[in-house]
């Protein structure tokens, strides 16, 4: 079993791989097919909100519901 310290680097190196990997992957989307970083920004930040909730899947707050969507919807929208 690999320990704590091993683990936490692997991670590091992958998120840094992944940043990376994904700068690149914004600029071959911008240059040759034209796609607006607003958007895609937009695009990405739900992405991760919902993989986020399927790998967490937090209570749903039944009774405050409306106000979860509204905020979720004007971070995203501010972003």
């Amino acid at each position: 079993m690999p320990s704590e310290r091993v683990v936490g680097l692997s991670l590091a190196a992958m998120s840094a791989a992944l940043w990376a990997l994904g700068g690149i992957a914004a600029q071959e989307l911008f240059s040759r097919h034209h796609v607006d970083p607003g958007w895609l920004a937009g695009v990405r930040m739900a992405c991760g909100g919902l993989l986020l909730l399927v790998a967490f899947r937090p209570a749903w707050p039944r009774r405050h519901a409306g106000l979860l969507i509204a905020v979720a919807v004007m971070g995203i929208a501010g972003a």
